[in-house]
């Protein structure tokens, strides 16, 4: 096991680990430093051809971040070898990690004969997957008659445009942040700074960019990513929006979904949500979903 303690300063080693082993929608270089806080470092755990782990130190605590880079096979022996280091060399007090259901079943049932036991989820996220092959921007079927009133209205009477994120200020993009987390309804978890990040650091690392801009004012953010090793799949990682006027998120959600349409994608990857945001991105009508769960790991 090889231990890079500052990413930053190897980002060509990293990212070709995670070209070589990646496969979830948040492994991506750019987006794993975004995480990094000024109380916390970030670390890459290299376990040569098995794998990797992405991974966030804060004060006692550690974080893997997303789930571990490695196929099933290999999973929770590194699972192990990181848990080892973590409580036997760094002493930490618990480990947080983000994994999907079936591995997190495994893990727990390893763990009941571990020196470390799983506490309950703190929370899941839903993430929904759209098909774009079966995706039709024109929304037709009395199924889409209340998103296509919602589209009308929106775009009715309106100044729109639709922009690269990157044509427009980063204060006004800051302000679309702010204004998101002010105003959001719902108890879902958030957490703006990775956003502020990829709007100083100008999107580095994303694929496309996207902002409509309403009456002249900058309203949403869209933005994202190939998911490595998963050909013909986007991750939309970026999805705010100002909620300047009516029927503005269904406008942004709609356009990244035909955006995409026309880049020749399979699949869009949403993104991880509580109720929430899982109940308002339901009326696009994903073709499938998968959840992940969040909880610690401590010694027993």
């Amino acid at each position: 096991m090889n231990i890079i303690e500052n990413p930053s300063q190897r980002q060509k080693q990293v990212e070709e680990l995670i070209q070589q082993h990646g496969w979830a929608p948040e492994h991506n270089f750019f987006h794993f430093q975004n995480w990094e806080n000024p109380g916390s470092q970030n670390f890459v755990f290299d376990f040569d051809a098995r794998g990797a782990i992405l991974a966030r130190q804060e004060k006692d605590d550690w974080h893997i971040f997303s789930e571990i880079l490695a196929k099933p096979p290999s999973k929770l022996k590194i699972l192990e070898e990181f848990l080892r280091f973590c409580f036997d060399n760094a002493k930490a007090k618990k480990v947080i990690v983000e994994f999907e259901s079936d591995f997190e079943q495994q893990a727990r049932l390893w763990l009941e004969n571990s020196p470390w036991h799983a506490d309950s989820i703190d929370y899941s996220l839903t993430w929904p997957i759209f098909d774009l092959r079966q995706w039709g921007p024109s929304i037709p079927g009395q199924e889409w008659k209340t998103m296509r009133h919602a589209k009308n209205q929106f775009y009715k009477n309106r100044r729109v445009q639709i922009v690269d994120s990157r044509d427009c200020s980063k204060e006004s993009l800051k302000k679309i942040v702010d204004d998101w987390q002010s105003k959001r309804g719902g108890e879902d978890h958030t957490d703006h700074l990775p956003y502020l990040q990829a709007i100083e650091n100008g999107f580095l690392g994303t694929k496309f960019r996207r902002t409509i801009v309403v009456d002249d004012i900058p309203a949403t953010i869209t933005a994202g990513w190939e998911t490595p090793n998963q050909p013909g799949h986007y991750y939309s990682a970026l999805g705010l929006h100002n909620y300047q006027c009516e029927y503005l998120g269904e406008a942004a959600n709609l356009d990244d979904l035909d955006f995409l349409k026309s880049q020749n994608y399979h699949f869009a990857n949403f993104g991880g949500g509580e109720s929430a945001l899982t109940n308002f991105k339901k009326k696009f009508k994903p073709a499938s979903a998968y959840t992940t769960h969040i909880f610690a790991i401590k010694r027993s």
